[in-house]
């Protein structure tokens, strides 16, 4: 999503995070935003979408008001959370190119007027264009929320999650046109 959103721009390959398994960095404006924010917390784990509600990104001194941020900006994603006014649930499926299969779960319920849980769940397996690469996920979000007050709610959130992948190097590089 920072690819395209406006005004930033990745770079991969940004030194000492990649020992953390987030191999960019995230610019906005010309200048080195923060790294990554999970409900406006640093987290340097890019796990998955299935459990994210939305994307954010400040741009500018006031990203700094909204979390960790830094002059140039910040962005930030925020989780699924448990809501206490309706239960619903969805099934997302999807096949794709190289045996790419995937599903998806997101369950809310209510539990009272005041107290709600929500869990999404994720299995994904895919082989990829070159032999042996492959990927397989399989995680587990668990939300509740529990409203105090009617201006105050308290939210906990955990997630566990497995990741294999296998990325066989490949060595075709293009110096000649803007491919690469």
């Amino acid at each position: 999503a920072s690819d395209w959103t406006v005004n930033s721009v990745n770079i991969q390959g940004a030194g000492d995070q990649e020992v953390f398994g987030n191999g960019f960095e995230v610019t906005a404006r010309g200048v080195s935003a923060s790294g990554q924010q999970r409900n406006f917390f640093p987290l340097n784990v890019n796990f998955d979408s299935y459990n994210l509600d939305r994307f954010d990104y400040a741009r500018g001194p006031n990203a700094i008001l909204f979390g960790n941020g830094t002059f140039g900006g910040t962005s930030n994603v925020v989780t699924k959370r448990a809501l206490t006014d309706r239960a619903f649930g969805s099934i997302r499926t999807s096949y794709g190119s190289w045996d790419n299969r995937r599903v998806a779960l997101d369950y809310n319920r209510p539990l009272t007027d005041k107290i709600a849980v929500r869990a999404n769940l994720l299995w994904q397996e895919s082989q990829g264009w070159r032999d042996h690469d492959l990927e397989r996920k399989k995680a587990i979000t668990l939300a509740g929320t529990w409203q105090i007050a009617r201006h105050t709610e308290l939210l906990v959130e955990g997630e566990v999650g497995r990741i294999e992948r296998n990325n066989p190097p490949t060595f075709l590089a293009d110096q000649f046109t803007g491919w690469d």
